[in-house]
């Protein structure tokens, strides 16, 4: 919490310098709100800035590929740069997210994803984080879930500040190149045989 409370005067300022763009290019609802699951599946609101058309209404069992969901083209450019998840510091700030940790999930994708991979629930030991060695790795969007889960245990594993600061180091060189396109494996969990679906973190706005 220090450090987003330190960087305030850098972040803040262009968090509301996108709000208003967003509010002049797009119109509104500038802010999408999702229930996601914390720490010990404590239920959250999560935000983050709106990227999609304003007639898009999301369903619950929609998860993202290539051309899924529709974006404006403001709204491309933020998810290019990650730029929409910036209010989620404010979730950092109440506490329930860190800005290390799995990314969260909604509580129908988890129960879906726990049918085949019941290593899942495991992930919600600690807050979620607003970026994660998972994500720095690339399993991210249409990706593999059980590699994400494998890099998600492996950091409740090893972590600490040394990982903490790599993870977050990662993640500036990552947005600031662009968030390159990310790795694109087969998503059948070899336990099963079956194809898991991908995670929530990409739906509607992410």
């Amino acid at each position: 919490m220090a450090v987003i409370l330190l960087t305030s005067p850098l972040w803040l300022p262009a968090l509301l310098i996108l709000l208003g763009f967003k509010a002049l290019i797009d119109g509104r609802p500038v802010l999408f709100r999702q229930v996601r699951l914390g720490c010990d599946g404590v239920p959250f609101a999560l935000y983050k800035i709106t990227t999609t058309p304003a007639d898009y209404r999301a369903r619950p069992a929609d998860w993202t590929d290539h051309d899924f969901p529709p974006r404006t083209r403001f709204g491309q450019w933020l998810r290019r740069f990650d730029l929409d998840e910036l209010p989620q510091l404010w979730n950092v700030l109440t506490g329930e997210m860190a800005l290390v940790g799995p990314r969260p999930e909604t509580s129908f994708h988890a129960a879906r994803l726990e049918q085949d991979l019941p290593a899942f629930p495991e992930r919600l030991a600690v807050r979620p984080g607003l970026t994660g060695l998972a994500q720095v790795r690339g399993w991210r969007g249409d990706t593999s879930m059980a590699r994400r889960l494998e890099s998600d245990l492996e950091y409740l594993r090893a972590r600490g500040l040394r990982l903490w600061l790599t993870i977050l180091l990662r993640t500036i060189w990552v947005e600031l190149a662009g968030r390159p396109s990310v790795v694109r494996l087969s998503v059948i969990v070899p336990a099963t045989g079956r194809r898991v679906i991908r995670s929530q973190s990409d739906f509607q706005n992410s």
